[in-house]
């Protein structure tokens, strides 16, 4: 690898790096999933299992202390944070505790509840995940047979499109599970090439690999289960890689105990009987959203065009087995990941995506002619997906009604449409109304700290006399004859009503 190669792949990642900065400080809202992280990872019952008083009037300042601050972030803490993550995860059982783990440890000696230097503090650990994912994606490429020149591109598709980006400004575990899927790709492809397998070396590889992929989130299960069964087939050595897979099965017992917890939890598809039951429509509906996330969020519509034009007259692949293995692997997660989805959006399949991405060179890095024409061109239509995106966020955030792809890319998790503003900026005091208790956590990140603040569970909640702003959650709610609407708006899950009450 040439100096040229090594300077062009340091700079690919300093953009790929000051892209998300840029786009985590444009962020003004959180998806209800981020609050769970910070309520889940402190092992905080309000918001999620334990309901606020109805009988008290809260300040804003009060509801973020309670839902942010209950804890401190002592290294004492701490410990008991992570202790009670290990053996029940906080009563999340669709999830495993990894993640939760590191982002509570990324808050130590943060003497504040202030939901942006929390969620600075999250980011930061992304930005960490990203840069290791980034460094086994290199080491993964350097197997493969790709020209070494062009590992600066292969890069840039590979982290420059707006999934990725979208993804490492988001604080849940899915920055942990790309992270471990490249890690674990980058393990399967050398132990596949390697001649030597019974290496101390390749012993702790397969062990560390493994533990984290299936602690990064159950679909590691699936991804690391396809792997190992095909270095199974393909290798001899069949004691030695069992031996190593049993003892990374074993270290992800010790580490979460309850990892078998997920089986029993509700919106996961091996205990959804809606799914299973309904599977032509839900495979219907996966294979429509793979669809639409491909080209919202990688490939977009005119690289698509490109590589499929490109591949009809150039009519050549690259030529390396184990690199369409692991390309046919990742697509087959892709859509088995999505078909079990609770949602078919973005975040479940996005870990797939830097794998994915090598389709594209793998086509585009065959052709002769125009090759340096196509990476130009296809480098120019990244930069502005990822610096001119479509502001779009997930269904689930109750922000966006469904729609077809678009030609340019899309950025989420920032939250910049939100129409929260009226909650922003009033002096006027809030009554929250709503009967799931989680859904408060949505409005958090807005209140302001002198804000008194009213919740109520029920369909007709007792009301302020005067000016106030009404946030329910229930198409029944019920108002009194006095109450007259002066505005109307939403914000994310919420109805919100600007109300003169006489």
């Amino acid at each position: 690898m040439t100096k040229k190669t090594i300077i062009l792949t340091i700079l690919v990642f300093i953009l790929a790096l000051l892209v998300r900065c840029y786009w985590f400080s444009q962020k003004q809202g959180f998806h209800t999933d981020e609050i769970f992280t910070v309520v889940i990872s402190k092992n905080n019952e309000y918001g999620f299992t334990k309901y606020f008083d109805t009988e008290k009037t809260y300040t804003g300042k009060e509801i973020k202390e309670i839902v942010f601050g209950l804890n401190d972030n002592s290294p004492k803490e701490i410990l008991n944070s992570l202790k009670s993550l290990r053996f029940h995860n906080n009563g999340d059982t669709p999830n495993t505790p990894l993640y939760y783990s590191l982002f509570r440890i990324s808050q130590i000696g943060l003497n504040s509840f202030d939901i942006k230097n929390i969620y600075q503090r999250g980011f930061y650990l992304n930005l960490i995940l990203f840069s290791l994912s980034f460094f086994f994606m290199f080491k993964l490429i350097n197997l493969l047979n790709f020209d070494k020149k062009y590992i600066p591109f292969i890069l840039a598709f590979c982290y420059l499109n707006t999934g990725t980006i979208s993804m490492s400004i988001f604080a849940r575990y899915y920055a942990l599970q790309e992270m471990a899927f490249v890690f674990l790709s980058y393990v399967f492809v050398y132990i596949y090439k390697t001649e030597k397998i019974n290496t101390v070396q390749n012993f702790s590889k397969i062990i560390s690999s493994g533990t984290i992929t299936i602690l990064s989130g159950y679909y590691g299960i699936i991804y690391s289960a396809i792997l190992g069964l095909i270095l199974l087939i393909k290798k001899r050595s069949g004691w030695f890689l069992i031996c190593s897979f049993i003892i990374a099965i074993g270290l992800t017992f010790l580490i979460y105990p309850n990892y078998l917890d997920f089986i029993y939890a509700p919106r996961v598809g091996i205990s959804d009987n809606s799914l299973l039951s309904n599977i032509t429509n839900n495979l219907n509906l996966a294979l429509f959203a793979s669809y639409q996330i491909l080209l919202n969020y990688l490939f977009y519509s005119i690289i698509t065009i490109i590589s499929i034009l490109t591949l009809i007259f150039n009519k050549k692949l690259l030529k390396d087995n184990i690199l369409w293995i692991l390309i046919g692997i990742n697509l087959f997660c892709y859509i088995l990941f999505l078909l079990f989805a609770p949602q078919k959006v973005l975040r479940y399949t996005e870990p797939l995506f830097p794998i994915l991405s090598l389709i594209l060179p793998a086509i585009i890095l065959e052709t002769k002619k125009l090759k340096t024409v196509l990476i130009s061109l296809i480098c120019i239509i990244i930069t502005i997906s990822f610096t001119l995106p479509t502001k779009f966020e997930s269904y689930d955030s109750m922000l966006n009604p469904p729609r077809i792809a678009i030609s340019r890319g899309n950025i989420e998790n920032i939250f910049v449409n939100t129409t929260c503003e009226p909650i922003k900026t009033t002096n006027s005091p809030i009554i929250i109304t709503e009967t799931n208790g989680w859904n408060i956590l949505n409005i958090i990140p807005y209140l302001r700290d002198e804000q008194r603040i009213k919740i109520d569970y029920t369909e007709e909640p007792s009301i302020y006399k005067g000016n106030f702003i009404l946030l329910a959650t229930e198409k029944s709610l019920i108002l009194p004859s006095t109450a007259k609407i002066e505005k109307e708006f939403s914000c994310q899950r919420f109805k919100g009503y600007v109300i003169e009450n006489k």
